[in-house]
């Protein structure tokens, strides 16, 4: 239980009443998709390790490492974040830590190494580790960083062999590729009303992202046209992240302390969609389309055209 401006206590599930729920659940409405949230416990972790292992879950499983609260108050104990590393990451296709939780991981794969966030170079190496550690694909969340004090830009980087969320239906390369690492840029909003907003982006990603791949991999009779089987790992994070931004622009608070994102619609408005930038760094808005160069040729009028993407194939874009 917490109140809505501090946790007051965390109290694990007993492992085998929630790997019976899971097994209840799953029966009645099997998921297309999984997001995990805060596992409290040892047991806990192997509980859900031992629920994914028996059956194949078709949209994708994302994991938001909660593990440290917003005041910095530690959640779970050491022991319990060694099982999540080593059994746990490896079978999620996107793990989501915000600027703290990634410092823990670092911390855990290095006591001895920086594990400090202060510039986009930082979060990319940090991204790189994360991988190297079991995730197939991760999200560093920028809320708590300032790699830009008028947005809030979070990183997405997946390896470099993951297919089954970053390919669409025709299998071919897309210049929004988490594979070669994503700035995804949006507003930061004035309000304290935010609470929720990393457990909300996460579910909302499993959410696009299980539509994109059942759109294409579903059995005979259900597979679908249109743009739901064009959605991968980058347009799923991309909703998400609108999807947040509309929550938080209708946040309200209620009781006392800051209130929580507001649950709406579908997003639909532009000003709540973020952009991808090439320069983290850099407060200039983005150009509305890429600088590109004919693919197999050169561009003689710019002498930093061999580093443009190669017009292509643009189409599903985002």
């Amino acid at each position: 239980p917490r109140a809505p401006w501090a946790w007051r206590r965390c109290t694990p599930l007993p492992p085998p009443f929630l790997s019976q729920q899971l097994r209840w659940l799953a029966k009645d409405m099997p998921p297309d998709g999984v997001k995990i949230g805060m596992v409290g416990s040892v047991g806990v972790v192997a509980s859900v390790v031992e629920f994914l292992g028996e059956r194949r879950t078709p949209g994708g499983v994302v994991l938001d490492p909660v593990m440290i609260s917003t005041s910095g108050h530690k959640l779970i104990e050491d022991e319990t974040l060694e099982k999540i590393v080593e059994d746990l990451m490896g079978r999620c296709d996107l793990v989501t830590p915000n600027a703290m939780e990634c410092a823990a991981l670092l911390r855990f794969r290095d006591e001895t190494a920086d594990n400090h966030l202060e510039t986009p170079e930082d979060v990319e190496a940090a991204a790189r580790i994360i991988l190297d550690m079991g995730a197939r694909a991760v999200l560093i969340k920028g809320g708590h960083f300032a790699t830009s004090s008028a947005f809030s830009q979070d990183y997405l980087l997946a390896a470099a062999d993951e297919e089954d969320v970053e390919k669409g239906s025709d299998a071919r390369p897309r210049l929004c590729d988490a594979r070669r690492g994503l700035w995804i840029r949006g507003p930061r909003y004035d309000t304290e009303h935010t609470h929720g907003t990393g457990c909300t982006l996460s579910s909302a990603i499993a959410s696009g992202l299980a539509r994109g791949i059942v759109a294409r991999n579903g059995p005979e009779g259900e597979k679908q046209t249109g743009a739901e089987r064009a959605i991968g790992l980058a347009d799923a994070t991309v909703l998400g992240k609108a999807y947040v931004a509309a929550g938080i622009e209708k946040a309200r608070g209620l009781g006392q302390g800051p209130g929580p994102v507001a649950h709406t619609s579908f997003p639909h408005t532009s000003r709540h969609f973020p952009t991808i930038v090439q320069d983290p760094s850099s407060n200039t808005p983005p150009p509305s389309f890429l600088r590109l160069r004919r693919r197999g040729r050169p561009d003689s009028s710019s002498s930093s055209s061999s580093s443009a993407p190669a017009l292509g194939p643009l189409l599903p874009i985002l």
